[in-house]
């Protein structure tokens, strides 16, 4: 569901299935699932899964100090990502090819 650009489903998904087994997920599977977003992915929906999966204690991290720089830069890059992955999706949609290739947001 995270690479179809669904974490809401994705999420849903996690609670009913996993909700028995806290600390069932890895870092390492985390950072795999929050970067297998799909780029159409709106931001405030992949940061409501990470908070979900968080608040969920699904996560089984080193320490609370791991945790916590995980989960706030984590939260900042993804933010930034997808938010920068819909900007240029929105101009790529408002703008005229050739004006794209002049301000090398895209090759021809």
């Amino acid at each position: 569901a995270m690479k179809a650009g669904r974490p809401d489903e994705a999420l849903a998904i996690a609670k009913t299935e996993l909700a028995q087994f806290p600390g069932c997920i890895s870092a390492k599977q985390f950072a795999t699932l929050v970067t297998s977003a799909s780029l159409r992915t709106p931001s405030r929906t992949a940061l409501d899964f990470m908070q979900g999966v968080h608040a969920s204690n699904l996560v089984q991290f080193p320490d609370l100090a791991s945790r916590s720089y995980f989960m706030r830069f984590a939260r900042w890059v993804v933010g930034e990502f997808l938010t920068q992955a819909e900007q240029n999706l929105e101009r790529a949609v408002n703008r005229m090819p050739s004006e794209l290739i002049r301000a090398g947001c895209c090759a021809a």
